[in-house]
């Protein structure tokens, strides 16, 4: 782990897309070789790919894997629009 930052008492629902992507923004190094996304009640699929293309990067969420793992669990190895790397690799 080489950076990781937290929001303290705000409440994890209230927060918005953007809010998420400039936190995710403010703590990416150029030696990471990925970032995760870990809370299942930020809204996220919808910014995935950006981040992505913008870090040059995978970008996985809680929510992402955790989806990708169950589809994988019953065989379905669709692609999720907005989902990024992960659904786009086997």
């Amino acid at each position: 782990m080489l950076a990781i930052q937290g929001l303290g008492t705000q409440a994890h629902s209230t927060i918005k897309p953007e809010e998420v992507e400039a936190l995710v923004m403010s703590v990416d190094k150029p030696e990471a070789d990925a970032i995760f996304i870990s809370c299942t009640n930020f809204g996220t699929l919808d910014i995935i790919e950006s981040l992505e293309k913008k870090l040059r990067k995978p970008v996985v969420t809680s929510n992402s894997a955790s989806m990708w793992s169950m589809m994988r669990m019953v065989g379905d190895e669709s692609a999720v629009p907005g989902g990024g790397r992960l659904f786009s690799e086997a």
